[in-house]
């Protein structure tokens, strides 16, 4: 039986020879191309092994209780999916929708391009809602102002929106 994988069979070809100990220049003559585009066939089998191990990743911190981290690197379209399979692994049924899940995600976590830069933890309650681990750590600050009657604090617990959005 054939083994599946998400490489091309000329990402496997390159990486083979590569790993063989040529250059990208002696692997370009053998193939008959350039090694332009030896580099760029390269370098797009590089970013799929970044996002098997972000999956992976994601996959191993699905036995941390209520919590999800969503390792660095993880393609952001990923992300409502991992969340989803987490709450029904737990049995709660979500209150969230996939585009609420990217709102949470391009709000609170660092994004370049489709990815995340950063690692991001997600708290999935009981209820079904879903709160980022530093929207909670912001929610616990504000109120901690609140009560301790800091200048500034906001009564009414709203957040003050960033000018991108007003």
């Amino acid at each position: 039986m054939k083994k599946r994988t998400l490489f091309t069979p000329r990402q496997i070809e390159v990486l083979k020879l590569r790993k063989g100990g040529l250059t990208q220049d002696q692997v370009a003559k053998v193939l008959g191309t350039t090694r332009e585009s030896v580099s760029i066939i390269e370098r797009n089998a590089f970013h799929i092994i970044a996002a098997a191990r972000s999956t992976l990743d994601a996959c191993q911190s699905l036995d941390a209780g209520n919590t999800l981290t969503i390792p660095e690197r993880t393609p952001i379209f990923d992300i409502p999916r991992l969340v989803l399979v987490r709450g029904d692994v737990l049995g709660i049924r979500m209150r969230t929708t996939e585009d609420d899940i990217l709102a949470i995600v391009k709000s609170d976590g660092r994004i370049r391009g489709h990815h995340l830069m950063s690692p991001m933890t997600l708290e999935i309650r009981p209820d079904g809602r879903l709160l980022s681990k530093r929207r909670s750590d912001r929610a616990a600050s504000e109120s901690s102002d609140i009560l301790g009657g800091l200048p500034g604090a906001r009564g009414d617990g709203a957040r003050a929106q960033s000018s991108k959005y007003r």
